[in-house]
């Protein structure tokens, strides 16, 4: 629209107007990106499965990741370095901060469905929060790479600014995820101090 207001004759410049025009790119363009991430979810959906049917209240011992964590891993490296191939740079981190999300509410929906977990259950959890964490706040580099699963060839292509959002919304979803986690191990006679000692700066009592 600027362009060509540049070039027309200045008596015309007021029938210029692409605002319909610039709505419907915008809505295309939200389509597009509802469908990208509803389509890495969709091929995430093993990842939660696995996770729901795991026996939480039975864990008696912490081992390394669950297997839910590495189908997640490898399904991400598959896809995302051919969608930021394929995205301009904005559009790109729009797409891993709607697919971060998502994913971290399913995984936090699960978490908060379980009936009980055990001491040793949520520990378990703590870890594979950790490790879908660090994961998703490398989901802007990951790679292909038989090396190393991430790579930083691409932090100039995404601002600075962009990045530290994209990590403040991640680092926030995750702590509240291992918040209830902790909450969880706590003797009842201790839930209610913990709880309010948690939420101090935020609650108001009246």
């Amino acid at each position: 629209e600027q362009l060509i207001k540049s070039k027309i004759n200045k008596n015309l410049l007021d029938k210029i107007d692409f605002t319909i025009e610039i709505d419907l790119f915008n809505d295309l363009i939200a389509y597009t990106m509802k469908v990208l991430v509803s389509g890495i979810t969709e091929r995430c959906e093993n990842v939660f499965k696995s996770m729901s049917s795991i026996q939480w209240m039975n864990i008696d011992k912490v081992g390394e990741e669950s297997s839910y964590c590495h189908i997640l891993h490898t399904i991400l490296v598959e896809c995302i370095p051919k969608i930021r191939d394929a995205l301009p740079p904005s559009y790109f981190n729009n797409f891993c901060t709607k697919l971060s999300t998502d994913l971290l509410q399913r995984y936090h929906d699960i978490i908060v469905r379980q009936k009980r977990i055990s001491e040793m259950g949520c520990q378990q959890l703590l870890l594979d929060t950790y490790n879908i964490k660090t994961l998703l706040l490398y989901l802007h580099n990951l790679s292909t790479s038989t090396t190393n699963s991430t790579t930083t060839t691409n932090n100039n292509t995404i601002s600075s600014s962009q990045i530290q959002i994209y990590s403040r919304i991640i680092n926030t979803r995750t702590s509240h995820i291992e918040m209830i986690l902790k909450l969880v191990t706590l003797p009842n006679e201790l839930l209610v101090e913990r709880f309010l000692n948690m939420w101090s700066d935020e609650i108001v009592l009246l």
